[in-house]
């Protein structure tokens, strides 16, 4: 997928196919089809031309065709022709083909990643709790 150098692992997950939830790997992946929740991966993701990743990504390279929406974590980010990624990146180097489009937020840094989405989580129940009325 990403270097010459053949991986002895690879999950692919299918066109059509609709995954939610935490998953670990230890090997590389090709996500064809919708994977929603949190994947940790030791290796390489590619999503494909019809993939969508909606949720929490952390690994070493990422290669987007298809849609990832959300939070993601990695050494290094390309984003194809025909890819698009929403949400909040930490990566050391990004690259974006003519016709990728990066809708979001930047940083280097894990930390500030951290730090930026626990303020938002702070800002969103802060909005949802009601205000207590008080008694005469």
């Amino acid at each position: 997928m990403f270097s010459k150098k053949k991986s002895t692992q690879l999950t692919f997950i299918a066109p059509g196919c609709h995954i939610n939830g935490k998953m670990d790997l230890h090997g590389e992946a090709l996500i064809g089809g919708h994977v929603e929740g949190e994947l940790n991966s030791s290796a390489n993701i590619e999503i494909d031309q019809q993939g969508l990743f909606d949720g929490k990504l952390q690994c070493q390279d990422v290669k987007v065709s298809g849609h990832f929406k959300g939070s993601l974590s990695c050494s290094r980010l390309v984003i194809l022709n025909h890819g698009t990624v929403e949400g909040e990146v930490c990566c050391e180097h990004m690259e974006i083909y003519d016709g990728g489009q990066f809708i979001g937020r930047r940083v280097k840094e894990p930390q500030a990643l951290l730090e930026h989405t626990l303020k938002k989580s702070d800002d969103k129940k802060k909005a949802t709790e009601e205000p207590k009325l008080k008694s005469a």
